[in-house]
């Protein structure tokens, strides 16, 4: 069984949400928005049936906002030096490259529980805006472990 989970950070927003409803209300009337949000809609349908895919079940095939085969590689990418933080990723370029940072946990019977805790739209390979949400999601997961 698979959860997916959307933590709250320290002022009670769900950061992940609001960026993914920010994109769903903007492709109402901008076509790279919703080709980006169907993109991020697949991602997250994709991960809720198998959990974190391994290296060989990272390539995605889906459909595009107006119904053609697509190819997304990669949609899940571990996070180099800032383990155990992984990334979720869907990009449209007219748009940008959607990043969803995570981690989970998994039981002795293969269940997960993936917790999103931000998200960004990045323009360029670096981005300070990514660096500051990794930064923000490794508080975010040391304070889930805290013990109480």
């Amino acid at each position: 069984m698979i959860e997916i989970e959307f933590l709250a950070d320290e002022h009670g927003n769900q950061q992940v949400i609001d960026l993914i409803t920010s994109i769903a209300n903007r492709a109402m009337k901008d076509e790279d928005y919703a080709e980006l949000a169907a993109r991020i809609a697949q991602l997250l349908d994709y991960m809720k049936d198998i959990g974190v895919p391994p290296i060989e079940k990272r390539t995605l095939y889906g459909i595009s906002s107006v119904g053609n085969p697509i190819t997304l590689v990669d949609v899940v990418k571990e996070l180099n030096h800032h383990p155990p933080l992984m990334e979720a990723r869907a990009n449209w370029r007219p748009v940008g490259a959607f990043r969803a940072i995570f981690f989970y946990e998994m039981d002795d019977k293969g269940n997960q529980t993936i917790y999103f805790t931000k998200a960004v739209i990045k323009q360029a390979t670096y981005s300070r805006d990514f660096e500051h949400a990794i930064s923000a999601s490794e508080k975010m997961m040391v304070e889930f472990f805290k013990p109480e």
